[in-house]
């Protein structure tokens, strides 16, 4: 029986904030052991790094090699979860892809789940092409019915998929301070949807009637689908005054919004 274990088995409840210290502490711990790692960024990996992450070389640090620098940064910039998977994947992405950096690229991956997995903290991978992109999950079963399953099923609508990859990304390392931003990348992803969908180039505004109507088209009893598309109405009017037009929108309804986003793809696609 783990640490964990042993504590929900006396009914001591452990909160979101002490389960990520204790992943800090673990990865932290794992990092600052691996004396393999000095000699592994290059100069121009770790140049590659700071440009990428908005960082000032610290040249200084790096006489013994720049995993130190690297570290140093990883720690200052680990205010929470999402913030630290931003800046942990960024390093992995500017690691080369030789016999080396490959290598590295995958040990620090496994690194990460690891820790993850040790510290019951739930997690999504997401990949793209030839990156990964790591969230933090929600309730399991929303999470996979409502962002997993839709991203896949977006395959047939590329343009969507590259826009809700993109909204799921800054979702990702959200703050208060891009919250409508992410907001509005939210909207935009499901405006691109209803566009590949419905084959039309209107506005989001104006391919909520079309929505209505395609719902009854396909045997959706009226007064659901009306239902329906007053909330489309309402999550276009919440963009509208909280997201695309005025910077009001928290974090804590963005959850909120992102399995909306789902919920209307997934019910369109399985629709059709």
């Amino acid at each position: 029986m783990n640490f964990i274990d042993y504590r929900r088995e006396l009914g001591i409840g452990i909160d979101n904030i002490e389960l990520q210290r204790l992943f800090f502490n673990r990865i932290f711990d794992y990092l600052a052991d691996m004396n393999i790692m000095k000699n592994v960024f290059s100069e121009q990996e770790y140049i590659s790094f700071c440009f990428l992450t908005g960082q000032r070389q610290r040249r200084d640090l790096a006489e013994d090699g720049y995993w130190d620098a690297i570290q140093i940064v990883l720690d200052n910039n680990s205010q929470s979860i999402e913030e630290f998977f931003s800046y942990y994947m960024s390093m992995i992405k500017c690691l080369n892809n030789d016999e080396m950096g490959s290598s590295t690229k995958i040990l620090l991956k496994k690194i990460l789940f690891k820790c993850l997995d040790e510290s019951h903290i739930p997690y999504e991978v997401i990949k793209d092409g030839g990156e990964t992109l790591v969230v933090p999950k929600g309730a399991e079963e929303l999470d996979r019915k409502l962002v997993s399953e839709p991203l896949l099923w977006l395959n047939a609508y590329p343009t969507s998929r590259k826009a809700f990859l993109k909204a799921l990304k800054e979702y990702s390392k959200v703050t208060e301070d891009n919250a409508s931003e992410v907001a509005d990348l939210l909207r935009k992803a499901l405006e691109s949807f209803f566009q590949e969908f419905f084959n039309c180039e209107k506005s989001f505004e104006n391919m909520i009637s079309i929505y209505g109507k395609f719902l009854e088209e396909k045997g959706v009893p009226k007064d659901i689908a009306n239902n329906l598309e007053k909330i489309l109405k309402l999550y276009q009017t919440f963009n509208n005054n909280y997201a695309k037009h005025h910077d009001k929108t928290h974090v804590n309804v963005l959850e909120y919004i992102l399995y909306q986003t789902g919920n209307i793809i997934r019910l369109l696609i399985q629709l059709n």
